[in-house]
């Protein structure tokens, strides 16, 4: 009888781990589930920001681009009619 109980207790022990065992490895998913949450929303802040960058430093070259071209256009044309001007200057008036 002796034997059985022995056993008995063995199991119960056993069992009593087996739940506190159980029990800490759930709260350790718990926190690893969120801690992996937080780190996803921290890299979709991480990379939501990157792209607004992107797109602003896009939209400011751009407005850069635009800029220059109509600084350019504006310079040849101012040159053109220089030189039309001057052209017109070296014709013989017939």
């Amino acid at each position: 009888m002796e034997v059985v109980y022995f056993v008995l207790g063995v199991v119960t022990v056993l069992l009593i781990l087996g739940v506190v065992v159980i029990v800490k490895v759930g709260t350790q998913v718990k926190g690893l589930k969120e801690t992996v949450q937080h780190l996803d929303r921290g890299l979709n802040d991480v990379i939501n920001d990157a792209h607004r960058r992107i797109d602003d430093e896009v939209r400011e070259l751009h407005t850069k681009i635009d800029y220059n071209e109509r600084e350019i256009f504006s310079q040849l044309d101012s040159r053109l009619d220089k030189l039309e001007s001057k052209i017109k200057q070296q014709l013989p008036k017939g």
